[in-house]
């Protein structure tokens, strides 16, 4: 799946939702929706990240697709640990990830 519109397409076939029920979650009309799985529009970020929720893939995957599975799967896998670090192991986290972003 090359596109938003079809990996759109495809979760939505696959959870078999309905575009009314995407246009809920995200809170816009349902033509939005349609123009989302036609390619005629795309979704505002926070809408993304509605879908990715709704749909229990990253926001990674909706706009890259699997492509960048590796990174989606470890930015999910940080995500669900965040609320569990204390503030001195989030202190580190992120001071890691800032030494990291200097070695690339």
């Amino acid at each position: 799946m090359d596109t938003f519109q079809a990996r759109l397409r495809h979760l939505k076939q696959r959870d078999r939702i309905i575009a009314k029920e995407i246009a809920r979650a995200c809170g816009v009309s349902v033509q939005a929706v349609f123009g989302w799985l036609s390619g005629t529009s795309m979704p505002k970020p926070q809408n993304v990240v509605a879908l990715a929720k709704m749909f229990g893939v990253s926001s990674d995957h909706l706009i890259n697709g699997d492509a960048d599975s590796v990174r989606a799967e470890s930015l999910d896998l940080i995500r669900a640990a965040l609320p569990t670090l204390s503030n001195d192991k989030l202190e580190l986290l992120a001071k890691v990830a800032v030494e990291f972003s200097k070695s690339t």
